[in-house]
Parts: structure tokens; sequence; C-alpha cells
């Protein structure tokens, strides 16, 4: 069999003579067809002889994707663990699986767990309807709204760590407010609440220190309140660094109506002054010299007027 052409409803005779112009053999021959025996859908065959003739359309489909049926159909199936096509009894299948830990597909309404590295461009958007349940579970530790003033916490599956709101950012009474090297341990410097409106900084039996800085230029360039345990003792004291800062003084109450009290003893304002000694039968000079110093060194750390 040579060229075919479908010759389609009633425009038989104009194009197939117009296809077939620039062929003066095949033209020739077309001039002895009867084009009113034509059917709808019939083949034009050229055989190789030069002789046209009409017939009517063979078996269609040959083969599609492995099947020989002549009606073949299209389904869709969740069936396998990746996206692709079953083909039997004259139906294709396009499998979808639902997306899972073994298995690549849609994300769908329900529960799914879906393994692999996500990486998200956009925002997300965690919605539900019970507040317990609601949020982000990542290892175990499930972040989302609960309790009050839209906050959210960040709850494992035995307590609550933390939670922010608009309010501001409350940690659990047992829970650790801490610094270090690394992610992998509790850190070096921790603040606990001991009790009830007490702040702590404690870590086991590693004594503690605390600084309040005047100025702070680097490691080594400072003026810095320190406050520390050292071999059991307890210093409070003024430093400056070793580059760089100047050595400050410590005052203890801003004005002489602050009070003040040591060892117990109920705080009170800043004494009267204590006169020198004068007068007397007997006159001790050297002793009068001494209690004078001591008057002048109380006036001189002000615990004296």
């Amino acid at each position: 069999m040579g060229q075919t052409a479908v010759i389609k409803e009633q425009i038989v005779s104009v194009d197939a003579k117009s296809l077939l112009a620039n062929n003066t053999a095949v033209a020739a021959a077309c001039q002895a067809v009867s084009w009113a025996t034509a059917s709808t859908g019939d083949v034009l065959t050229v055989q190789s002889n030069g002789t046209v003739a009409f017939a009517a359309v063979s078996a269609g489909i040959s083969s599609l994707n492995g099947l020989t049926n002549a009606t073949q159909t299209f389904a869709v199936g969740t069936s396998g663990t990746d996206v692709a096509f079953v083909s039997a009894a004259g139906v294709h299948t396009l499998n979808i699986p639902d997306a899972s830990a073994t298995a690549r597909g849609v994300v769908t309404a329900g529960t799914q767990t879906i393994a692999g590295a996500k990486t998200l461009t956009g925002v997300l958007t965690a919605n539900g309807g019970s507040q317990n349940a609601t949020g982000l579970r990542l290892n175990n530790i499930l972040f989302g709204p609960y309790g009050f003033n839209n906050g959210w916490n960040f709850v494992s599956a035995a307590a609550s760590f933390f939670r922010i709101s608009t309010s501001g950012i409350v940690l659990q009474s047992n829970r650790v407010l801490a610094w270090g090297d690394s992610f992998d341990n509790t850190g070096t410097t921790q603040l606990w609440e001991d009790a009830s409106h007490r702040l702590a900084q404690r870590n086991g039996v590693n004594a503690q220190s605390w600084g309040v800085y005047n100025t702070y230029t680097s490691a080594t360039s400072f003026e810095r309140l320190n406050i520390a345990w050292a071999s059991n003792i307890c210093t409070i004291e003024v430093t400056a660094g070793s580059a760089g800062g100047t050595l400050r003084g410590v005052r203890i109450g801003g004005a002489p109506t602050s009070l003040l009290g040591f060892y117990g003893a109920t705080p009170v304002d800043r004494p009267d002054t204590i006169a020198d000694p004068t007068g007397g039968g007997t006159i001790d000079a050297e002793a009068r010299t001494a209690i004078n110093a001591i008057i002048d060194r109380l006036q001189e750390l002000g615990l004296i007027a």
C-alpha cells in the first residue's frame, strides 16, 4: 500500500484535488475516482500502480502503553509508592498515592507522616480547633497556641517549657535560661527561679560571679562592678580592664538620709558628727590625736556627719 489520506465531509473533492495537484500521475488517476461514492471517514489510497480507490478505515488503535484493545479508557487510583501509570484490560490507571514516609504523592486533608527535607519560601500557618492539639510539632516538641492572651506554648509530651504571648515571655518555674558554648548542654551560666519572686544564678558547685558595667570597649578595656564568689568568700569590688578603663569607686547610700544597718541592726540615716575631745583633768595628747584621727576617717567614709 502506498500513500494514504483521510477524506472528511464535503471538502473531499476540493481538498483532495488541491493536495494532489502537483502529482500529474496521481491527479490523472483521481479523475477516474467516483467522489460521490466516498463516505465520511473513508481513506483514499494511492496504489503503487497509480490507481486510486476509497476504502473504509481499518482497525484504529494498534498499541497504547502495551494495550491493543479497540476501546481503551483512563482512570485515577492511589496505589503504589510513586506517581505512575498502570495499564491492564483496556484501562490506563494513573496512580497518585497519598504522600507518606515511604511514598511520594499528594498532601491530603487527613493526618500524614511525610519524609524528606522541605523548604518553605512563604509563611507557614498552622490552624486548628483544639488549643491543646493545635500547632507545629518538631521532634516531639509542640509549638502552638495554648491558654490565654494569644500565647504560644513550647511543650513536650511531658510538660511545658515556656510560652510567648502578647504579655511577654514566661518560663516554667523548673526551666533554666542558660548560655553556653553549644546547644548540646544546659550552658555554663544559668538563671533559675529558686522560689516564687526569687531569681537565682547557680550551676551546681561552680562559684558564680556577676558584673555590672559602667563602660565596655573590649574584654581588656572596661569599668565594672563585680560581685563574685571565690575560695568560699563573696567579694564586692570595682575593677578596670588591663588595657583601658578607670578604676571607679563604690558608694553605699545616695544621701545622708539613706538608711543603713549592719549585722541585723535597724537601718538608720547617717549619724551626727562626734565632737573632738576637749577638757578633762588629765590630758593624754596621744590618745586625743588617735581619737581625732578615727573621727576624721569615719567622716571621710561618710559614716558620720
